[in-house]
């Protein structure tokens, strides 16, 4: 045969995505030298596989099919609202974990302090869980969803925390019973104030004027308000130092 006419063997370049780490890489190159008449070379940095066929014959969906099922293939970017348990993400460093999930495969650092309070970023790898708004730092992470929507540990701190704040104090329920006396009480008092000014002293401007001030001066609501006020503006405040409160009973008890 005349080498110098000799045709090289045809080559496919695949672009593939869902690498996570240099074993991926390797995992990828295995799948596709098994398949017959096929020398394949895998590069990580470039998420590209150079495959070079010893026959025309090898069809480059056949190439594909074979990369899909080692696990890798087609990126797809969707809506977080679409996300649906059991849909494999990636999170990329510096990227927000959008919802709960497990790590399939990669390594990382994630900040969780959002979650837990904790200044320093906790070790990710196969088998750990990831929280959404968690913030990913170092490596790329392939992971499985678990929990989507109202479902994740996000927003089961965003009800808890909403709970407290719609939640009754035993201080409130004794003021709540006050009010119920001290609220007809009050205005009675003032009524029997304007009368007073009105029939006996004959200014019926003074009346209202005084009776408004009796008025202001018990300030009836202000025994209602007071206590849900201060259970939203502590629980609110907690919050954002990181301090979850359960509910009003335990803002309560922690100020004894």
């Amino acid at each position: 045969m005349d080498t110098a006419h000799a045709k090289p063997p045809p080559h496919v370049d695949l672009a593939i995505t869902g690498m996570t780490c240099a074993a991926c890489a390797a995992r990828v190159e295995k799948v596709l030298n098994r398949l017959p008449g096929v020398n394949a070379s895998v590069n990580f940095a470039t998420e590209t596989a150079r495959v070079n066929a010893t026959s025309a014959s090898v069809a480059t969906d056949v190439l594909i099919k074979a990369v899909e099922k080692a696990g890798y293939g087609e990126r797809v970017e969707i809506e977080v609202a679409d996300m649906q348990p059991g849909h494999i993400f990636v999170v990329r460093p510096g990227d927000s974990v959008a919802v709960d999930g497990e790590v399939i495969d990669g390594e990382s650092a994630v900040d969780e302090s959002l979650l837990t309070g904790e200044s320093l970023p906790s070790a990710k790898r196969a088998g750990a869980r990831v929280y959404a708004g968690t913030l990913n730092q170092q490596g790329l992470l392939r992971c499985t969803a678990t929990g989507v929507g109202q479902h994740t540990a996000l927003a089961a701190i965003v009800r808890m925390v909403e709970d407290a704040q719609g939640s009754k104090a035993p201080i409130q329920r004794l003021a709540d019973v006050i009010s119920g006396v001290f609220v007809p009480v009050v205005i009675a008092i003032a009524v029997v104030t304007w009368l007073a000014w009105w029939l006996i002293g004959g200014d019926f401007t003074a009346g209202i004027i005084n009776a408004v001030a009796v008025l202001v001066i018990a300030c009836p609501c202000a025994l209602g308000l007071a206590t849900p006020t201060a259970i939203m503006v502590g629980s609110g405040m907690g919050a954002r130092a990181g301090v979850l409160i359960r509910n009003a009973a335990a803002l309560e008890t922690a100020g004894h």
